[in-house]
């Protein structure tokens, strides 16, 4: 029987997100014929224990109620009677549940990796580009994938900085640079509302993303995944809001069960050209991003014309709503497959006689 690890939580805006998503994977996996270990990261220490699949656990959540775990190579240990290690759980892969933050941004995929443990994302430079909007937007731009303009302010910004964003023309859109869900997110129709917005976006992040916006744009998704080296790419959805955009309370507040149970209209009513165009667009950026795992790439237009918005690699409920031809627990399964099919990139090493021949002298 495999034994996988779920990940989630973490020390990000989009935390309850995350409990959200790992409670509808954990519950899956046991009818899979899979032992599924929770691990639920905060505060910068790891926690386990079957009273986490509780959504009680977490109102408020108390670390001295629960396991405190370590990791050394692909195994689990508790602590017990002081410094007594016991070794709790041995993990076969890593299911990553953690949205934004270092659990989405790369940082857990490269511990997992020194660690040796295969995981169900991207890997750690996909993961780190697609976490910095600005980043994914001039990579992809460069690459003839459609992008909105936009500049990136840090905090302490100068008067140049406001400047070289209202050269993009208001209405526009402030958004934190490596945050997702909306948070943090609003539209400027001039200088007083781009302060605003700015300064509210450098509350999560230290960058904020202005870009030209779009008013009255139609927003599409479309979701991707690997199964073993087949890629596989789900019809567009229309997710459905009463804002000007997207809003966190649109995608989570509104529905039941996190984003899968959010309002939407799928497969979204687009031409099939629009809905053609939406599927190559995603099968080509998850190519060149280099992305693995399951991934949602979201999409705006004009009426005209399609945008890509940003790039999810951990998305919400593991967008599994977009591919109803699975039951979850077969999504899952695929996922965790997939993980060991591609196992990891282990990097040659190259060892000389340096060492010996300076006998530690230095050079």
């Amino acid at each position: 029987m495999l034994t996988v690890g779920a990940f989630f939580g973490g020390d990000s805006s989009e935390h309850d997100i995350s409990v959200i998503t790992a409670l509808e994977a954990i519950t899956a996996m046991p009818s899979a014929g899979i032992k599924c270990v929770p691990v639920y990261m905060r505060d910068g220490k790891w926690y386990t224990g079957a009273a986490l699949t509780d959504v009680k656990s977490y109102m408020p959540f108390c670390g001295a109620k629960h396991t405190e775990v370590h990791i050394s190579g692909k195994t689990l240990y508790y602590k017990k009677r002081g410094s007594v290690r016991k070794k709790y759980a041995e993990l076969d892969c890593a299911l990553i549940l953690a949205h934004g933050g270092m659990g989405e941004g790369g940082g857990l995929q490269g511990l997992l990796e020194i660690y040796g443990i295969p995981y169900t994302s991207a890997g750690v430079t996909a993961s780190a580009m697609c976490m910095d909007k600005y980043l994914t937007k001039k990579y992809l731009g460069s690459c003839g994938v459609p992008v909105l303009d936009g500049v990136r302010i840090p905090r302490g910004y100068v008067k140049k900085d406001l400047e070289d964003a209202e050269k993009l023309g208001y209405p526009l859109f402030v958004k934190p640079n490596s945050q997702g869900s909306s948070i943090g997110a609003g539209m400027a129709r001039d200088r007083a509302e781009l302060e605003e917005r700015l300064a509210l976006a450098h509350e999560f992040d230290e960058y904020a993303l202005v870009e030209r916006c779009i008013p009255d744009a139609s927003e599409y998704n479309v979701a991707i995944f690997s199964a073993s080296g087949t890629v596989h790419i789900s019809e567009p959805e229309k997710p459905s809001r009463v804002s000007e955009f997207l809003t966190f309370d649109d995608k989570y507040m509104r529905g039941r069960s996190g984003m899968s149970g959010a309002e939407r209209e799928f497969p979204a009513k687009v031409t099939e050209k629009t809905r053609e165009e939406l599927k190559r667009l995603s099968g080509y950026v998850y190519k060149i991003a280099g992305l693995d795992g399951v991934v949602r790439i979201d999409y705006i237009s004009d009426g005209k014309k399609l945008y890509l918005n940003e790039i999810n690699t951990v998305p919400g409920s593991m967008a599994h709503y977009l591919f109803p031809e699975y039951n979850y627990t077969e999504f899952l399964r695929m996922l965790i497959e997939n993980a060991l099919y591609k196992g990891l990139n282990a990097e040659k090493v190259y060892y000389t006689d340096v060492l010996n021949r300076g006998k530690g002298k230095g050079s």
